[in-house]
């Protein structure tokens, strides 16, 4: 965007500068002494040369100002994506170490019920053997069988 404007700016410096040779050409014809409508045209021309100049760097420093507004706002944008993906990477490690702990939980928990179904089976086993002996409670053992089945 800058580029074509400072090409600009370049073209209406060498257009003053070429307005001024004429102003010193013909102040030099006219030595101070006599004054000239060539010598008036050419302080005209250098005059609205030197507008032209002065408007084209205007354009030129506020495209300059407006492309590093740009280039800030593109370096903040790139700075907040940078801590975006440091905090994802983070919350993602902390979530698999809370998940491989879960998993170890859980490992454990079923280890625990492994051994407390065990002893379960081995108390009511104790518990149940001397009730089968009595011979009222044989249908209901029976019954309890069949529904384990």
């Amino acid at each position: 965007m800058v580029q074509p404007l400072e090409e600009i700016v370049k073209h209406a410096a060498s257009a003053f500068a070429v307005a001024h040779k004429e102003i010193v050409y013909w102040e030099g014809r006219s030595g101070f002494q006599e004054p000239s409508k060539d010598l008036a045209g050419a302080y005209r021309d250098a005059a609205m040369a030197v507008d032209a100049w002065l408007e084209a760097r205007n354009i030129e420093l506020k495209a300059i100002a407006e492309g590093e507004t740009a280039r800030r706002a593109v370096s903040d944008l790139e700075f907040q994506i940078a801590e975006l993906r440091s905090a994802l990477l983070h919350h993602e490690t902390s979530i698999e170490n809370e998940r491989e702990k879960c998993e170890l939980a859980i490992g454990e928990a079923g280890k625990m019920a492994d051994v407390l179904e065990t002893e379960l089976v081995a108390l009511t086993t104790r518990f149940c053997e001397p009730l089968r002996r009595k011979p009222e409670l044989s249908p209901l053992f029976k019954e309890l069988e069949g529904v384990a089945a």
